[in-house]
């Protein structure tokens, strides 16, 4: 397991350490992760929560740890467990015997890939996470909705206590500072958008998007193709949430038998499913093509085969 030593992010604060101390005691603020510094795609994959998981994550992770607070923070880069408690156990081994319940093969691999850190550097990591600084994309703004979805989730299953209530709004705090004060949020402002400016720019002049799913991402994406004037096609099992992401960004909804067609006039196809297995492969080409796809997979798991 690597011991990894941040660099302090711009307007972090001394006395946060101080805070701990005076509304808890002895607890002990620690985080324990893997993200895309340190793991690959494929190597995260085993280890990956989806949104509608992370709450009752929490509660599971709270009863098998014994710990005081919990918040835990899944997103396609990254997945940390953030904890407060009076340092009894070893956290990095309680996050491997949470996987191992949940029958992930080889739970162990995660203390290869994992960082952890505590006290002031943890909280420094979260004002560094929810600000984009430890972004793919340095900068992305859906990084600060991502923790604060998490944070709601775990607040729904009793996860945090003074010490993280605290820790997590002062975190969006200093997002907002920093992105108000500088220079960051003036680029590509996330994942999603830049991938949509991507395959764009390479596509043929008049492209068409299919967009694969209805979650926070394909709305980014659907927003994306909106305002570069790319017609797109949303496909979702719940032809109820196709409809209405499509009527929202004015895009067109398809029934989900109706995918291989809807390729084979495509140019561009964005995919970001909740799906545990992969859903886009050779398969849905087999009618064969007369010009190239681009695709993006925004989906952890993977969506495309």
């Amino acid at each position: 397991m690597r011991l990894v030593a941040p660099v302090s992010p711009p307007y972090t604060t001394c006395s946060f350490p101080i805070l701990i101390q005076q509304d808890a005691g002895s607890l002990v603020l620690s985080i324990f992760g893997i993200n895309h510094r340190t793991a690959t795609l494929a190597e995260r994959e085993p280890f990956q929560l989806s949104r509608r998981e992370q709450g009752e994550a929490v509660l599971r992770f709270r009863r098998l740890a014994g710990v005081e607070e919990t918040v835990i923070l899944a997103t396609c880069n990254r997945v940390e467990f953030y904890r407060a408690d009076r340092g009894r156990g070893d956290h990095a081994r309680e996050v491997v015997e949470f996987y191992r319940r949940r029958g992930v093969e080889n739970p162990g691999r995660i203390l290869e890939l994992g960082y952890l850190h505590q006290g002031a550097d943890a909280a420094r990591h979260l004002f560094r996470v929810t600000a984009g600084l430890d972004s793919l994309l340095l900068g992305e703004e859906q990084i600060r909705g991502q923790v604060k979805d998490a944070y709601g989730a775990a607040c729904a299953f009793g996860g945090p206590g003074k010490v993280l209530h605290k820790l997590f709004h002062h975190a969006f705090r200093v997002s907002k500072r920093i992105r108000s004060e500088t220079l960051l949020g003036e680029g590509p402002r996330s994942i999603p958008g830049a991938a949509v400016d991507l395959l764009v720019g390479a596509g043929p002049e008049n492209s068409r998007a299919v967009v694969v799913g209805a979650d926070e991402t394909t709305q980014v994406v659907l927003a994306a193709l909106r305002r570069r004037g790319v017609p797109a096609v949303l496909i979702n099992r719940s032809a109820h949430a196709a409809h209405r992401l499509a009527a929202e960004y004015g895009a067109e909804a398809a029934l989900w038998d109706e995918l291989p067609g809807r390729l084979a006039g495509a140019d561009l196809l964005f995919s970001a499913t909740g799906a545990t297995e992969r859903i886009i492969g050779p398969s849905l080409f087999a009618g064969g093509r007369e010009r190239p796809i681009l695709i993006a997979d925004l989906a952890i798991p993977r969506d495309v085969d």
